[in-house]
């Protein structure tokens, strides 16, 4: 019974402790909303930019590999949708592909800070690629967005509103497998205030995250 007691208690902590995670989440999204408005109506007319332009020249936005192989034990990581979970890469079960195929897909490579948006099957997944998997690659369901002229913590955001989802939405077409071009995604309109403000949303993100780990 004591037993039984304690792990009694220890449920009611984890189901605490979730939904204390959906309020801090539900926070970020009402702090994006305050400072910056709803990026599809605009309210605060900031100026509005295809995704495209806010990417760096030399790193377009791009998918990865089509056919990765077998798993190989010392191979380069790359990450799938289903490795994109709770705005995270779960590094930790990253599956490996060989050098050669790696290389032929040099395109995609990722570095730290390159923002994740899952374009095939559950479209909208996001994160922001860490530092431990630099160098890793991407599977051909997934964009690399290598932002420069914007924050990705901001254009996460921004793309996690609801009538961003709703506009994605929108452009997603096929029956068995639901996907958006990257023609589409590249088009995205994307209101930019200034760097530094978006920087500003971006340190609350930084916060609230580590609270969250």
């Amino acid at each position: 019974k004591r037993i039984a007691g304690i792990l009694d208690a220890a449920d009611i902590l984890r189901v605490k402790r979730r939904e204390a995670l959906a309020k801090l989440d539900d926070l970020l999204q009402s702090t994006f909303l305050d400072l910056f408005g709803d990026p599809v109506t605009n309210p605060k007319s900031w100026e509005v930019r295809s995704l495209e332009l806010l990417i760096q020249k030399n790193r377009p936005i791009t998918y990865g590999i089509l056919k990765p192989g077998p798993d190989i034990n010392d191979g380069i990581p790359y990450v799938r949708v289903v490795d994109i979970k709770d705005d995270q890469v779960l590094t930790k079960q990253l599956r490996r592909t060989t050098q050669k195929i790696s290389q032929q897909y040099k395109r995609s490579r990722l570095n730290p800070g390159d923002l994740l948006l899952s374009i095939r099957g559950h479209v909208g997944r996001m994160a922001i690629t860490p530092e431990e998997i630099s160098g890793a690659n991407i599977t051909q369901d997934t964009a690399r967005l290598a932002l420069e002229d914007a924050d990705p913590y901001y254009v996460k955001y921004c793309l996690s509103t609801q009538s961003m989802q709703q506009y994605m939405a929108k452009r997603t077409k096929g029956a068995a497998i639901k996907g958006i071009n990257l023609g589409d995604v590249k088009k995205l309109p994307i209101p930019t205030p200034s760097l530094k403000y978006q920087q500003r949303f971006a340190e609350i993100v930084i916060t609230v995250e580590e609270q969250k780990a």
